[in-house]
């Protein structure tokens, strides 16, 4: 007989696609953010992730997908302490020019002028 306090609601691969699903496709980072240096709390998370220290992730001989994973893992562990490497493997990263805060979000769509308006020519 199996005791129902003992089961728990879902398996380990049903909350791991949980937790995926309610991760972001995208992020959104300034690019001067890319040029401060994660503390060294996170760096030290990076290397028991990864056995990798931060500069062998992404300095100048990193492999460029490794390069941007760490970024969006550097960037997303703010918020989600928790947050594990391989879990970044599917999210994008679009670099922006200043604060993302203050951003218009109409402004990331394109960058293609709208057309002069047809009552005032401007």
């Amino acid at each position: 007989m199996v005791n129902a306090d003992d089961v728990s609601p879902s398996s380990p691969d049903e909350s791991a696609l949980d937790r995926r699903l309610s991760l972001p496709d995208q992020i959104v980072v300034p690019k001067s953010e890319l040029q401060s240096f994660p503390s060294p709390g996170t760096q030290r998370a990076l290397k028991a992730e990864t056995g990798r220290d931060y500069m062998a992730m992404v300095g100048p001989d990193a492999d460029s997908a490794d390069r941007t994973q760490t970024q969006i893992w550097t960037f997303l562990r703010r918020s989600i302490r928790d947050l594990r490497w391989e879990e970044c493997a599917d999210i994008s990263m679009l670099l922006v020019d200043g604060d993302v805060a203050g951003m218009d979000p109409t402004l990331l769509g394109s960058s293609v002028p709208s057309p002069d308006s047809a009552d005032s020519g401007e």
